[in-house]
């Protein structure tokens, strides 16, 4: 299962990884997203490495407090580079409740706060 899973995001990422990673438009988050999506596919495989193993608890403090910090740099950098793009959306909800609703700056900074 973890093969097949792991067969299908590189399917999508590698003929798209030009058009994800390498836009000027928010440049921070697309790679604090790499970053991110990195880490979790480094998770990924040490959990199924683990099954195999004897020490089973080495590095794990280390990849949760890595994923921690990771998602919350993703999440700033989302906030901050999209920050002049969202700077006029009006909802017609609170937060993305509406199909056609816009994160705004505020909720994206108020993710942090829940992130951490």
């Amino acid at each position: 299962l973890f093969i097949i899973f792991m067969g299908v995001i590189t399917w999508q990422i590698i003929p798209n990884s030009l058009r994800l990673f390498c836009g000027r438009f928010g440049r921070r988050h697309r790679i604090m997203g790499l970053v991110h999506g990195l880490l979790l596919i480094i998770s990924l495989t040490m959990t199924a490495i683990q099954f195999f193993s004897k020490n089973r608890q080495s590095l794990w403090f280390l990849m949760d407090f890595s994923l921690g910090l990771s998602g919350i740099a993703l999440t700033l950098t989302a906030a901050y580079d999209f920050k002049k793009a969202h700077a006029k959306a009006k909802n017609a909800a609170s937060g993305t409740l509406d199909e056609t609703a816009i994160v705004t700056f505020s909720e994206m900074i108020e993710h942090v706060f829940y992130q951490a």
